[in-house]
C-alpha cells in the first residue's frame, strides 16, 4: 500500500509538537507564539514559508557561541519531519540553557486529520522501510547544519555544544507519570 493509500484509510499518522504542561498538539504558530513568548522568544514576520524565533531572554551560559535559528514552516507546524522537530527542540534546549526540553515540548503521533489534512498534500514516508508516519515535503530544515553536511554544530557555533546533534539518538521523552497517557517518540 502507497502512502496516499494509507492516508485515505487513515492507517497512516504524522507528527505533532505537543505543549507538556497541556499536554496539547500544537498545530499552528498561533497556538505556539504564546508559549514561545512565556520562554523569552519573540516571533519574527515569516519568511519563505518559515517562522524563526528569536530569543530575548537571559542568554544562556551554553549559548556563548552563536545564534541559532529557532524556526517552524510557516502556518502549519504539525505533520513535520522528525529532523525539523528534533532542531527546533534542540535550539530553544540550547537558548534556555536546559537539558530537559521535555519540560515544555515533545514530540507525538497523531492521526492525519480528515479536513486539515485533505487535500492531500505531499506526504512522504517518515522511514523507507515503511512504518506508519508520514510527513509533508519540503519540512526538513535546510539551515540545519547536521542536514546539510556539516559534521556537528560544534563547529558551527564555536564550541556551544558538547557533541554533535546527529549522535543524540533517544528521542523527546517525557515521564508517564508526568502526563498520564502513553509513551512518547
Amino acid at each position: 500500500m502507497d502512502v496516499n493509500e494509507e492516508i485515505a484509510v487513515g492507517i497512516a499518522r504524522k507528527l505533532a509538537l505537543w505543549h507538556t504542561k497541556t499536554f496539547r498538539p500544537l498545530v499552528s504558530h498561533e497556538e505556539l507564539e504564546p508559549i514561545m513568548a512565556s520562554l523569552g522568544f519573540v516571533g519574527l514576520p515569516p519568511k519563505e514559508n518559515w517562522r524563526q524565533y528569536r530569543f530575548e531572554g537571559k542568554a544562556s551560559t551554553a549559548n556563548r557561541g552563536g545564534e541559532l535559528l529557532v524556526r517552524l514552516p510557516y502556518p502549519r507546524i504539525d505533520g513535520l519531519h522528525v529532523f525539523t522537530y528534533r532542531a527546533f527542540c534542540d535550539a530553544v534546549a540550547l537558548h534556555l540553557g536546559s537539558g530537559d526540553i521535555a519540560d515544555h515540548f515533545h514530540v507525538r503521533g497523531v492521526p492525519l486529520h480528515p479536513v486539515r489534512d485533505r487535500p492531500l498534500e505531499q506526504f512522504r514516508r517518515l522511514y523507507e522501510d515503511g512504518g506508519q508516519y508520514v510527513y509533508k515535503d519540503g519540512t526538513i530544515d535546510p539551515s540545519v547544519p547536521w542536514i546539510t553536511g556539516a559534521s556537528s554544530l560544534h563547529k558551527v557555533f564555536e564550541g556551544s555544544l558538547r557533541e554533535p546533534l546527529h549522535s543524540y539518538t533517544s528521542s523527546f521523552q517525557v515521564p508517564l507519570n508526568d502526563v498520564g497517557l502513553g509513551s512518547v517518540l
